[in-house]
């Protein structure tokens, strides 16, 4: 295994790291997510063995996604890709003038979170970093533990919660929708102000906390998944140095002997 890993590619650690870096940052993370796929890639080529397949797979998967969501899809729940109607409220207007506003935005909200392109993208991208984490677990045998047992644990445990974005989206939605005949029925504006500040904050619980728990996971993953593969170089050096002390000794006790 450790003459194996004299061969690893080095480049591969460095887009795999840096790409796993970048994918936790909002703006940066289409730029990681591309850099991701090219160290699987290499990987895979020097593995050769089906764990790292699926998680190249499940690289192009990822980034596809994030492709799709951040400039095409809906009000999804990944990261730095929400995208939701706006209201103008202006605080001069009159109790039907504001239903007017708000009955609209709600029905707004309630169809863009129902449609398939904000609930369906979090379903494909959780297989997507499931794949990877195949790829994780198989790294971490083959680099003797470098890369922790653990984050193959996250890594699944972020992929669960990705996908637990879709359901909670849609059972926001219905919450969201019980509010319409609410606003319709308010008859003063402390009223419908009542109904919003906890009405709306209620509905969206189950989004902000998959939501948070997403950031946060995907957060520690993907800086100790980084760190963890960053190191590897380190290992290699050290097995490399290893190997030259040993091949150094042989003359000596061929010597004695």
């Amino acid at each position: 295994m450790e003459e194996k890993l004299l061969s690893f590619p080095s480049n591969s650690r460095k887009y795999l790291a840096i790409g796993y870096f970048l994918r936790i940052i909002p703006i940066g993370n289409i730029v990681g997510s591309a850099l991701i796929p090219i160290g699987w890639f290499k990987i895979k080529n020097w593995g050769k063995n089906t764990p790292y397949d699926l998680a190249f797979i499940g690289s192009i998967i990822t980034l596809i996604i994030l492709i799709y969501s951040s400039f095409i899809g809906g009000a999804n729940l990944l990261p730095g890709t929400q995208s939701v109607p706006q209201i103008q409220i202006t605080g001069q207007e009159t109790v039907s003038e504001l239903k007017e506003k708000i009955i609209p935005y709600l029905q707004q909200l309630v169809d863009l979170m129902r449609n398939p392109s904000s609930y369906i993208p979090p379903l494909i991208m959780g297989l997507g970093i499931m794949l990877e984490s195949f790829g994780v677990r198989r790294l971490s045998r083959d680099t003797s533990n470098v890369v922790s047992k653990y984050l193959f644990i996250l890594m699944i445990l972020l992929a669960f919660l990705t996908m637990l974005s879709s359901p909670a989206t849609l059972y926001s939605a219905q919450n969201l929708e019980k509010l319409i005949p609410q606003v319709e029925s308010a008859e003063t504006l402390d009223d419908i102000t009542s109904i919003l500040s906890i009405g709306l904050l209620s509905a969206l619980i189950p989004v902000l906390i998959v939501s948070g728990l997403t950031f946060i996971i995907g957060l520690i993953t993907y800086i100790m998944l980084g760190y963890k593969i960053w190191k590897i170089e380190e290992h290699v050096k050290r097995i490399k140095l290893l190997s030259e002390v040993e091949e150094e000794e042989k003359p000596s006790e061929e010597l004695l002997i």
